[in-house]
């Protein structure tokens, strides 16, 4: 099997699994806010697998590159990996889009800490469960980020932007 193909099954895997735990959550709320709830998590599912797949290093042109924040306190890129472990690389001008797959609520904040001065100076977002934040990197170098609540369990990652 090609490795893009098995990057592809983890990803859908990852992506079915959070919609499962987000679905097992909605069940739980009553009323019209079970029912949005159920059809956003319906909506976050269709849109992680409707990704690409592709792992960065893209043609410059756009592209938009799908990072996942689990519920296992790790920020998934789209081949499975781990991005503690293995940076995102990119080309100016596409965009990472980081979705929350579940709970607990996550923040893709840039810098490398929050001991950091400048920390949040480029992005500073809240992603409570099913959401999505974009930003396109206009610039090349390599950009760290984390999550705020959980910066002391390693959840952080790198975008290496290529001219």
């Amino acid at each position: 099997i090609p490795s893009t193909a098995v990057a592809q099954q983890e990803t859908a895997s990852i992506c079915v699994q959070a919609f499962l735990d987000q679905l097992q959550m909605c069940l739980s709320v009553t009323g019209t806010e079970g029912v949005s709830c159920i059809l956003n998590s319906v909506q976050t599912l269709l849109t992680c697998l409707g990704d690409d797949g592709g792992n960065g290093g893209g043609n410059g042109g756009g592209e938009v590159i799908t990072v996942l924040a689990t519920n296992n306190l790790q920020f998934v890129l789209p081949n499975g990996s781990n991005n503690a472990e293995f940076p995102l690389v990119i080309n100016v001008g596409d965009t990472v889009r980081w979705m929350s797959t579940g709970l607990p609520p996550h923040t893709v904040t840039s810098g490398p800490g929050s001991n950091d001065p400048s920390a949040g100076a480029l992005f500073d977002q809240l992603l409570p469960a099913g959401a999505t934040f974009e930003f396109t990197f206009t610039a090349s170098g390599t950009f760290p980020y984390f999550c705020r609540p959980h910066e002391n369990v390693d959840m952080r990652g790198t975008v290496v932007v290529n001219p």
